[in-house]
C-alpha cells in the first residue's frame, strides 16, 4: 500500500516538539511524516526533517511548501496544522482528493458576513472563508502560488494577516473539502451550526475526520474535545453527521 505523505510546520516558540510528536502519533502508521522546522530537537526519530529557510516570516512559511520539489517529497502531500485534532483515520480523506484542496469555512457564510456592509479597500478586507489548517496538493502543483507571492513578498506580508487571506483575495484557492468532513471546535460546523448561530458550548461533530482548534484555545479545550470523542453522548455538544442542521 502506498504511504501517505503528511506534512506539518513548526517554527519559533509557539509550539514545542511534543505537539509535532502528538500529531505524528495520531495519524495512520502507513506514512511518511515530514516537519518543516527551524528546530528539530525532540522530534520523533521517524519524522523526516525539512529545514526552514528565512525567505519569509511567520505563518507565511506555509506558502514555502509550494516551492518546486519541496523537501524532495514525491507525489501527493497532505498538510496539517499542529493544532488540529484527528478524530478518525484520515486515509479516506487523503485518498478522496487528487488535486489542490483546502478547507472552506462552511460555518462562516460570506453572504452573512458582507450583508449591509460597504466594500472595503482590499488591503484591510478580512472577511473570507478559507482555512489552510488542512490542505492536499500534488508536489509542484502549486508552484504558481509560490511564484506569485515571491514577486512581492514584503507587500503581501504587509497587507494580509496570513496566508488564508492571501489565498482568498488573490484567488489562489483550489477545490474544497466536503462539508462535515472538517469542522471548527470554536466556530462551527456549517451555516446552520456556527458563526452567526453560536452555541453556548463548543461544537462537536462525531463522524468528522478532523476538528480545527483555530482561535484562542487552551489545554482544557483539548481535554474536553478528547472527552467528547471518547464519549459522544452529551446532548448539548453532539451533532449527528446525517442531521448536522439539527441542534440537540
Amino acid at each position: 500500500m502506498k504511504k501517505l505523505n503528511l506534512l506539518t510546520v513548526k517554527f519559533g516558540d509557539k509550539y514545542v516538539s511534543s505537539w509535532v510528536n502528538k500529531l505524528y502519533e495520531s495519524t495512520p502508521k502507513n506514512k511518511n511524516f515530514y516537519c518543516y522546522t527551524d528546530n528539530p530537537e525532540g522530534l520523533h526519530p521517524d519524522i523526516k526533517i525539512i529545514p526552514i529557510d528565512d525567505t519569509v516570516e511567520g505563518v507565511f512559511h506555509k506558502l514555502a511548501m509550494f516551492q518546486k520539489d519541496f523537501g524532495g517529497i514525491k507525489g501527493k502531500i497532505m498538510y496539517l496544522d499542529l493544532d488540529v485534532v484527528i478524530q478518525k483515520d484520515i486515509t479516506p480523506l487523503y485518498n478522496n482528493h487528487n488535486t489542490f484542496t483546502i478547507v472552506q469555512a462552511y460555518w462562516k457564510p460570506l453572504k452573512e458576513l458582507n450583508k449591509g456592509r460597504q466594500p472595503l479597500p482590499y488591503h484591510i478586507k478580512t472577511d473570507m472563508n478559507v482555512n489552510s489548517s488542512v490542505m492536499i496538493w500534488n508536489q509542484n502543483e502549486n508552484i504558481h502560488i509560490w511564484e506569485s507571492f515571491m514577486k512581492d513578498p514584503e507587500r503581501y506580508m504587509h497587507i494580509y494577516l496570513g496566508i488564508d487571506r492571501f489565498l482568498f483575495w488573490e484567488k489562489k484557492t483550489g477545490e474544497w473539502f466536503k462539508e462535515l468532513d472538517i469542522y471548527s471546535r470554536r466556530y462551527g460546523i456549517n451555516a446552520m451550526n456556527g458563526w452567526y448561530n453560536i452555541w453556548k458550548r463548543p461544537y462537536y461533530l462525531k463522524d468528522a475526520y478532523i476538528c480545527l482548534m483555530n482561535g484562542e484555545t487552551t489545554k482544557k479545550d483539548y481535554v474536553e474535545l478528547q472527552e467528547d470523542i471518547n464519549n459522544p453522548i452529551q446532548p448539548h455538544l453532539y451533532v449527528d453527521r446525517e442531521a448536522a442542521s439539527i441542534r440537540s
